[in-house]
């Protein structure tokens, strides 16, 4: 067994140092001699390579792990807060996803503009009617900029005979286009005006940068190539830096940019930007494959021939518009009040981020609404687009402008249940990594029964109070974080905290962010519990406390 791991693992690095060498000046390729002969070609297409498959979701079977979740608090006291109960709110939230995926939808989710955002407002506007709630508005919001949207696309790795007889072009289907533009609320700057489609194409040969870095392509002519670099989900592509390196590379003369989202199964990721190229993310499978085919195709001295063609076509929206929602909750006073806010859209199903956030809402919504009722009142907003430009809550803030002036405290429920998973050391055999389809040492990904630790809390302003409400509350509801509070507010909280509110928010970020593997099985029922204890702790004191007393040291 030792022999056969060794055997693995010296041709995997005899491929890698291959893989190294691609367009680096200096090294093998370069150095070898014009009248090298190349290697034969392989017996099989794709130098026996197995292709790989459709895109998945993710692939962890959650129903079937050994340990249960760690007990969450009682939520008897507050029954609407149950978190199996809050759990079906995420599974409704996230067939509209699926809807628009079947709909032929490559770009497909909840996206700001589109019907299945609008049904997802409507459904939560459905379910605080149930509640009781009747101050309910739905407002049109147009978007303050061009949203870009990636209306059809294909990536191709081009055959050649040279890879093996019958080695067609393979289609990666995995493959999903990066953003034209960093994407978010904000107001686009200096915006050009755009024709109705925009069609991107790119056809060159590929060079591995590895991670991206300065030391990775200081070797290595990118020019006019496809650089190919590879992430690791640590513990998402969230903590990489492939939203910033693919647009440098081009910057430095790449004809383009694929990068490789190294996680189980063969995953959509939607992350980066790059402007006015088209460029992609590949799943785990898709990428590997990639790899492995640039590697042996380095070995065969044959990796200038070996061609990925890219198309992109960019539907350009100038009048695209979402919908706000508010939801008024009258307390027993009217001087000063509480917000909890939510983004509806998604990238894919978006079950934690953030099918999660909008089912805590309406959670906290029917709990209050049932009773007790607050001391104060207390605004359910619904955010037009967080990944379009809408400017977020900016509208809410336009419409209710004396709202955030007497703010005590606005949460912003965003990415709030996620259950973690962690890259073992064990395989079924034992110690160490077990062996993936195209050879390569790998360690497995397992459930882990408790929440995602990939979590933050930030906030502004950050008072001595505020702190101390929050980790009053971890305690009370078991609420594990990092044990730093940050200070800061983007996103939803900005508009509401530059317009005086005191806003708090506590994002996950796992595996899954941003990819077609964010589905209902990785946000347990526990985690939203837990969670939504913890807000309701913080609402039922700073309600208590009132605006100028968590204030106090903030100015004015």
């Amino acid at each position: 067994m030792h022999e056969r791991m060794a055997c693995l693992h010296l041709e995997w690095v005899l491929y890698a140092i291959a893989a190294l060498s691609l367009g680096a000046t200096g090294c093998a390729v370069a150095a070898q001699s014009d009248a090298a002969p190349a290697a034969a070609p392989a017996a099989g297409p794709w130098f026996n390579l197995p292709l790989p498959g459709p895109v998945t979701e993710q692939v962890i079977d959650f129903a079937h792990a050994d340990l249960p979740m760690i007990a969450v608090a009682d939520s008897r006291g507050a029954a609407e807060l149950d978190g199996s109960k809050v759990h079906r709110y995420v599974e409704d939230i996230v067939k509209f996803s699926y809807a628009s995926r079947d709909a032929g939808e490559r770009t497909w989710g909840r996206l700001a503009g589109t019907r299945w955002a609008e049904m997802t407002v409507d459904y939560v506007a459905d379910q605080l009617r149930q509640a009781g709630l009747k101050d309910i508005v739905k407002s049109d919001v147009p978007f303050r900029g061009t949203e870009r949207a990636a209306s059809d696309w294909q990536v191709s790795l081009l055959g050649a005979p040279e890879f093996g007889v019958g080695s067609s072009d393979v289609v990666l289907q995995s493959a999903f286009p990066m953003s034209q533009r960093p994407e978010g609320p904000a107001l686009p700057a200096n915006e050009p005006e755009l024709p109705p489609t925009t069609t991107l194409a790119v056809t060159a040969p590929v060079v591995y940068v590895g991670a991206g870095t300065p030391a990775d392509i200081a070797n290595r002519d990118i020019r006019g190539k496809i650089a190919v670099l590879r992430v690791e989900p640590d513990p998402g592509i969230f903590f990489s830096s492939a939203a910033r390196v693919p647009q440098q590379l081009i910057d430095a003369g790449a004809a383009s940019v694929i990068v490789i989202y190294n996680a189980p199964g063969n995953m959509q990721v939607h992350y980066g930007s790059c402007k006015n190229v088209p460029c992609f993310t590949l799943g785990g499978e898709d990428g590997e494959f990639l790899m492995m085919a640039i590697a042996r195709a380095a070995a065969a001295n044959l990796i200038d021939k070996l061609r990925l063609s890219l198309t992109q076509t960019i539907a350009n929206s100038p009048m695209n518009h979402g919908f706000l929602l508010v939801a008024k909750l009258a307390g027993r006073r009217s001087d000063e009040n509480l917000i909890l806010s939510a983004h509806t859209d998604a990238w894919f199903a978006g079950a934690n981020d953030n099918a999660s956030g909008v089912a805590g809402l309406i959670a906290l919504a029917k709990h209050y609404a049932r009773g007790p009722r607050p001391l104060h009142d207390m605004y359910f907003v619904l955010s037009p687009g967080h990944h379009s430009p809408t400017a977020a809550t900016q509208r809410f803030v336009d419409l209710y402008p004396l709202v955030p002036p007497a703010n005590i405290l606005a949460i912003n429920l965003e990415h709030i249940g996620q259950q973690q998973t962690y890259r073992s050391y064990m395989n079924p055999k034992g110690i160490g990594p077990t062996t993936s389809r195209y050879g390569n040492a790998t360690f497995p990904y397992v459930a882990v029964n408790w929440d995602s630790p990939g979590r933050e809390i930030m906030g502004a302003p950050m008072t001595p109070a505020l702190k101390q409400l929050l980790a009053d509350a971890a305690r009370r509801s078991q609420f594990t974080a990092p044990s730093h509070i940050s200070v800061g507010s983007v996103a939803e909280l900005g508009p509401l905290v530059a317009a005086g509110a005191t806003g708090i928010q506590d994002v996950e970020v796992s595996i899954w962010y941003h990819t077609s593997g964010d589905t209902a099985a990785t946000v347990a029922p526990e985690s939203l519990q837990r969670a939504l204890l913890f807000y309701k702790e913080l609402i039922d004191q700073a309600d208590k406390l009132g605006r100028a007393r968590l204030r106090q040291g903030a100015g004015p």
